[in-house]
């Protein structure tokens, strides 16, 4: 459920399970995970959204123009049944870089070599054929039944740098990593709870450009 900026009026709209949406900076931003697609409005829409959020309810007056563009589209909704809360994202700050030796070269096995390729092909594949919602929602079933490693220790944390450093070097017989930041982000995921450690994919999103 959104909330307009100073307003602690409760909003009538939702999103719906697969719409993912923020603030930034002076701007409203949506993630589409059926269709993997993002959508921005300008400053002035966005404001025009803020004050559609602590609107009337639709069934006491006609929806704020806005707003019935974005229900159009599928990005909001006012059915409360098919529709979740909206909650400000929020991350933990990193502690530490999982790729300190960057050029230190890893010993890498066959079966790593193997275990990797196998792991693109995998992803690669599900990216083309599935909606993203698909792909994340394959990786989070994978996170829940993986509970072997949290990185709470020294030995996790060196197993987890050691794995990384094994991508990082492996990576370009591949793909290349510009431009490939999902396809990046969800193989080295996928690669590390092959070996038990849990990884949560967090997608940034920055106003201009």
């Amino acid at each position: 459920r959104m909330a307009g900026a100073g307003s602690h009026a409760l909003s009538h709209y939702f999103l719906p399970y697969h719409v993912h949406a923020c603030f930034a900076a002076n701007r409203a931003v949506f993630l589409d995970m059926k269709r993997g697609t993002y959508f921005g409005l300008d400053p002035e829409r966005t404001e025009l959204l803020r004050h559609a959020l602590d609107s009337p309810s639709p069934i006491e007056a006609a929806a704020p123009p806005i707003a019935a563009e974005l229900i159009g589209m599928g990005l909001l909704t006012t059915s409360r049944s098919a529709s979740k809360t909206f909650l400000p994202p929020a991350t933990n700050a990193p502690e530490t870089s999982l790729l300190p030796l960057i050029d230190d070269r890893p010993r890498i096995s066959a079966a790593r070599i193997a275990r990797f390729l196998t792991t693109c092909s995998a992803v690669a594949l599900r990216l083309k054929l599935r909606p993203l919602e698909r792909s994340l929602t394959h990786l989070a079933q994978r996170k829940s039944r993986n509970t072997a490693h949290f990185i709470a220790d020294e030995a996790a944390l060196d197993k987890a740098r050691d794995l990384a450093r094994t991508f990082i070097h492996l990576r370009p017989l591949a793909y290349a990593a510009r431009n490939r930041c999902l396809l990046d982000s969800l193989v080295l995921a996928e690669f590390l709870a092959g070996y038990g450690i849990r990884a949560t994919c967090i997608f940034g999103v920055r106003a201009n450009p």
